[in-house]
């Protein structure tokens, strides 16, 4: 019996869309990897290596220098794992 497998269902990391300066992409990434890392290492968790995580910053998103927006991000990122 085979089975199905959508190619989008193997996809894993993070995917970030919409309006993104270079250091806002940075912050975002390095929120990703911390949150990633805490998740597997403090938690046993592999959420964020086992799955996609779809991040969007709509067109009106402020464009600030990115560092107040990786904490936030982390404990989204950390949030939705958990």
């Amino acid at each position: 019996k085979k089975s199905f497998i959508n190619k989008r269902d193997q996809r894993r990391g993070v995917m970030f869309t919409g309006s993104l300066g270079d250091v806002f992409k940075e912050a975002m990434n390095i929120s990703y990897t911390y949150a990633r890392n805490f998740l597997l290492n403090e938690l046993g968790n592999k959420f964020l290596y086992e799955n996609e995580v779809h991040i969007h910053a709509p067109d009106g998103a402020a464009k600030k220098d990115g560092s107040t927006d990786s904490l936030t991000i982390a404990s989204s990122l950390v949030s939705l794992g958990t």
